[in-house]
């Protein structure tokens, strides 16, 4: 039998970006009704349906594309890459579910006894849009922003505390 570990700083990276996705659906949909109030109907119970459908669907698909594999202490390009690749594909998910969502909702008007009209309010291809360039600025630049605390904390100010170096060759047969 395998003995599965759970990794506290994974999970809460999940958490983290979680967060981020409600920060950045709220925000999305704030600028919307300031730019478009008369385009945009939104209520807090929308908000709330639209947040939560998207922490699942954006959190499956991070955690299928192994997000909270490595950790924030060592961000670096290939990290930024994945976390854009996991937002577009996560948005790509979450435009199809919700288009099936408010697909069966006009289709019926209740489910089990709950009504289901104004429940995702209305969302148009730039609101995805809008909102995965949020996500991707507040995901990496978080992960960036811790990198670059952590090595400022453990170098300093100056970064002196290296041993100068001269490189011959290229690549990954340089030698020194």
């Amino acid at each position: 039998m395998k003995i599965v570990r759970i990794n506290e700083r994974a999970i809460l990276a999940f958490a983290f970006d979680c967060v981020m996705v409600l920060v950045s659906w709220s925000l999305t949909m704030a600028l919307a009704q300031r730019l478009a109030p008369a385009h945009v109907d939104i209520s807090l119970k929308s908000l709330v349906a639209l947040t939560m459908l998207a922490i699942v669907v954006q959190g499956t698909v991070s955690t299928i594309f192994g997000m909270y594999r490595s950790l924030w202490r060592y961000a670096s390009l290939p990290d930024v890459q994945r976390i854009v690749t996991c937002v577009i594909s996560g948005t790509v998910a979450l435009a199809l579910v919700v288009d099936v969502v408010t697909a069966a909702m006009q289709a019926s008007t209740q489910v089990a006894g709950v009504s289901l009209n104004g429940l995702l309010p209305t969302i148009v291809t730039a609101h995805f849009f809008v909102n995965a360039l949020l996500l991707i600025v507040l995901m990496a630049g978080s992960r960036i922003t811790y990198r670059s605390l952590k090595e400022w904390h453990a170098y300093g100010k100056t970064g002196l505390q290296g041993t100068p170096v001269l490189m011959l060759g290229a690549g990954d047969t340089a030698g020194g």
